[in-house]
């Protein structure tokens, strides 16, 4: 009997002669039909596949702090319904696959397969991304993509209501938490088998949290198109369990040892919005020190035994942070340097070990200390190369203390403005550099303003100002300038509020920022040029 892992269930193979050995020879060639056309299909030579770490959310989030996974193709998409998958066409972006429990109320499917930018961003082209996430906007890009991408394979309620369901989580997912996206380079071919194993393979929900879930489902599709590489997993780190920081610590790991593979990270940082904020994804254990939730346990006996070994082996012994990760692999600069560095270190340790022994004395000894000084000085140069490098994606402290006091004069400015919603010119008044002034601008974005999509314009919101008057504008970088200027001037200032206070994990880096600016300034300057020929 043969195993093969489908979809991320392991299902067994009948041997020869057995009743359901016939129904088994038909879906393997149907596996290998699909396969065939699939590789007939004209596509790239190359793709990528990427597992996605999402951060925790909500009180499950707040006690486990595992988060959630999906798997990232670059060139497999949606075949016109979530259950079934093609391989991509020209201009489309790839999508995303995870599991859900359920699906929708009325249907018990276990995956489903949504394009990347809808997941990511919830609408079809990344220049209509929203920049800000309320939940009236979730609302309106629910409704807006339902039809378009789920009526096929889900029903609606009575009355042409929407089902409640999973399917909402995984529309606009930058709305409510940080997301890493860890990717290597694979084939059109890789992406044909990953086509007809989940397009051949019954889907019916089996999920299970500790050893069917979302993770595991991730690992088996890395093990189906990367078998030349140990498969990736951590269930030590998750106490027997795969957990999405699990999966992203073995593939960075495999991605040290083989750097073929060419790993990328990405992360996204959750949009400003009304939304609570995303907390930093964990491995169980590390919750024994590193949770509020578990505090309270540590005037027990045996478990502070236990939360300081947790500490021991996750800070000290095998370290690992999404954060740090991401800047290790920012830029294929700084990838590169990733990869020497665990060059040099590895031949640091043999180095030091060779000179240790008893065997080597005189010239032989001298030339190895020459050569551990030579590695030593590349170590100390690759450090600040990489540092210098992640200041310059991320932003320097000199830059972000420039944008502050700039920020610092637009808000003096912006206050004196007559426009400014009376219930917000106490806020703006009273203006304090730490973030605050963009919680009483989302919250009234979100109570006062009426929130649509458009298909060619992205997301609008038409929001009261001053004496009655509602004005709109777009919510996407392309669009915040196409409506009005004033009400484009709240927006921007709420979004530059949030990211210039906000940790560096949970902001976006110094050129999105900057643009930010760019378009604050524009904005304001068309106000200033409208009220100057009146």
């Amino acid at each position: 009997m043969i195993s093969v892992v489908v979809a991320g269930v392991a299902t067994v193979t009948p041997a020869r002669g057995s009743p359901r050995y016939s129904k088994s020879r038909l879906t393997w060639c149907v596996v290998l039909l699909v396969l065939g056309f699939a590789l007939a299909t004209p596509t790239p030579s190359r793709a990528d596949i990427g597992v996605i770490v999402l951060e925790p959310v909500g009180a499950l989030g707040f006690f486990t702090r595992v988060g959630h996974t999906g798997t990232y193709f670059s060139n497999i998409c949606q075949d016109g319904s979530p259950i079934r998958m093609r391989l991509c066409l020209p201009g489309e972006s790839g999508g995303v696959v995870s599991k859900y429990a359920p699906l929708s109320e009325h249907e018990d499917f276990d995956w489903a397969i949504v394009p990347f930018e809808e997941y990511m961003h919830g609408l079809a082209s990344a220049d209509l991304a929203p920049m800000i996430g309320t939940r009236k906007l979730q609302s309106a890009i629910e409704r807006y993509n339902f039809s378009r991408l789920f009526s096929r394979a889900l029903k609606t309620s009575p009355g042409e209501v929407l089902p409640d369901g999973q399917w909402k989580a995984a529309l606009a997912t930058r709305f409510d938490r940080n997301i890493y996206i860890l990717t290597v380079a694979t084939s059109a071919a890789d992406d044909a088998v990953v086509i007809a194993a989940f397009n051949a393979a019954p889907n019916k929900s089996r999920f299970n949290f500790f050893y069917r879930n979302c993770s595991n489902q991730a690992k088996a599709i890395f093990a189906l198109i990367l078998p030349q590489v140990d498969t990736i997993g951590d269930r030590t780190s998750g106490i027997t369990m795969e957990t999405p920081k699990g999966l992203a610590k073995a593939l960075v790991n495999q991605a040290l040892e083989h750097p073929e593979l060419n790993l990328r990270v990405r992360r996204y940082a959750q949009i400003p919005g009304t939304f609570g904020r995303s907390r930093d994804v964990l491995f169980p254990m590390e919750n024994t020190y590193r949770s509020l939730g578990f505090a309270p346990w540590w005037f027990f006996g045996g478990f502070r035994e236990v939360a300081l070994g947790a500490m021991l082996y996750h800070e000290v012994i095998s370290p690992f942070g999404m954060l740090e990760s991401s800047r290790d692999f920012i830029s294929p600069k700084a990838a590169q340097l990733t990869l020497e560095q665990r060059r040099l270190r590895r031949r640091q340790d043999e180095v030091r070990l060779a000179m240790a022994s008893v065997h080597n004395r005189g010239s032989s000894s001298w030339k190895l200390s020459e050569l551990n000084t030579e590695v030593v000085r590349r170590l100390g140069e690759i450090r600040r190369e990489k540092r210098a490098e992640v200041s310059r994606v991320a932003g320097s402290q000199a830059q972000w203390r420039e944008l502050d006091i700039e920020f610092r004069v637009m808000v003096r400015a912006l206050s004196e403005r007559r426009f400014i919603p009376e219930v917000l010119r106490e806020s703006f008044a009273q203006f304090e550099p730490d973030g605050s002034l963009s919680d009483p601008l989302l919250r009234y974005f979100e109570a006062r303003g009426e929130f649509f999509v458009d298909a060619a314009r992205g997301p609008w919101m038409t929001l009261p100002l001053i004496e009655g008057e509602t004005q709109s504008t777009g919510l996407s970088r392309s669009q915040i300038l196409a409506g009005d200027p004033r009400v484009a001037l709240l927006v921007l200032a709420a979004i530059i509020d949030y990211n210039l206070y906000e940790s560096d994990g949970h902001r976006e880096d110094i050129a999105y920022v900057d643009g930010m600016f760019a378009l604050f300034r524009q904005a304001s300057d068309t106000i200033s040029r409208q009220a100057a020929e009146r």
